[in-house]
């Protein structure tokens, strides 16, 4: 797609996409671990007969870690539910149609398979130059930029004579310093209320040592027995999910990355993610790759010399999934030639 958000006649962005899972494929098991691209949004509506009230292009990207039959249907289904909800062009609209659309899939896991775990999902809507963020449970995400990166590191600096008469300088994030930040670690408000589910079970196992340091050992407990118990658990609400609406921008904005908790439990910061999927630009497939296979390198590393027990249950929530998105800014056509496009 090609261009500057802020002029008149709106050009967009290049997208480039690609996904990537550790997990090896199994037809013989459902996998705990889903991603979908959907690359243009607007066929799969007029496919399903569907209004479309968009005239930017749109593309829609998920993924989904936790519980493989709350994976799997959410993975067919979040699409849907958000067509069925997407009645506005305007941003509220599209914000609101995204989470709620979540929301939904949460109601009818809960009513078709009461007691059982949930998932994790995060979800992209990019709509011409805007981006659309929904994460519910452990999933994360990061938005890089050049600009986005001086933004985080800009603070500003005060000095101040204390009472004992020494001079102390002291630091204060800004507003924007703050937004930057939170923009390049995307994570839900509530990371163990999950879709379907209230408990953190990472790659669909039972609860292992990444579910204990989410939540501790007592609450994934507690969770984990009202589970077997049959008991309801309290439903997923919009407050518990991470909702971000962001005007993409030249200079600010580069890349997205979308992942399952493993990318940023591998110590990953957001600086170093940018760095690899930077270098390895405009292939959005390999970066998705080399960032996947990093970081479950990482976790791997972190657990040798434990026990083997140990090692072996925190084997099972390894595994890592990414999906990629390089924005190019270059190469823009004019307005009047200009097709939606996306790589």
């Amino acid at each position: 797609w090609g261009g500057d958000c802020s002029c008149a006649m709106v050009e967009f962005p290049t997208l480039a996409t690609g996904a990537f899972c550790t997990l090896p494929s199994d037809a013989k098991t459902k996998a705990p671990i889903r991603h979908v691209l959907i690359r243009d949004l607007a066929k799969v509506a007029a496919a399903m007969k569907q209004p479309w009230p968009l005239t930017e292009p749109t593309c829609l990207l998920l993924a989904f870690d936790g519980d493989p039959g709350a994976a799997e249907h959410c993975a067919k289904n979040l699409h849907a539910r958000l067509l069925r909800r997407l009645k506005s062009a305007e941003q509220k609209a599209l914000s609101a149609a995204l989470s709620s659309a979540v929301v939904d899939l949460d109601s009818e896991l809960r009513d078709q398979r009461p007691g059982a775990p949930g998932c994790s999902g995060v979800a992209a809507l990019f709509v011409g130059c805007q981006l659309f963020v929904v994460i519910a449970g452990s999933c994360v995400g990061t938005l890089w930029g050049k600009g986005l990166a001086e933004a985080a590191a800009d603070s500003t600096t005060s000095s101040e004579i204390g009472k004992d008469g020494v001079l102390r300088r002291s630091s204060k994030e800004t507003p924007q310093q703050k937004r930057a930040k939170a923009l390049m670690r995307l994570r839900a408000r509530v990371p163990t209320q999950q879709i379907g589910g209230s408990v953190a079970l990472p790659g669909g196992k039972r609860p292992g040592s990444q579910a204990v340091a989410a939540a501790g050992a007592a609450a994934v407990k507690a969770q984990s027995m009202a589970v077997a118990s049959g008991k309801a658990l309290e439903k997923l609400r919009s407050e518990d999910l991470l909702v971000e609406v962001v005007q993409l921008k030249e200079g600010d904005h580069s890349l997205v990355i979308l992942g399952t908790a493993g990318l940023f439990g591998s110590g990953f910061t957001p600086q170093d993610i940018g760095a690899i999927a930077e270098a390895l630009a405009p292939d959005a497939a390999k970066a998705s790759e080399v960032l996947a296979e990093q970081a479950k390198e990482r976790l791997k590393e972190a657990c040798k010399g434990e026990a083997n027990w140990v090692q072996q249950e925190k084997a099972k929530a390894s595994e890592v999934a990414t999906v990629a998105v390089l924005l190019s800014w270059e190469g823009a056509e004019e307005p009047e030639a200009k097709k939606p496009r996306l790589e």
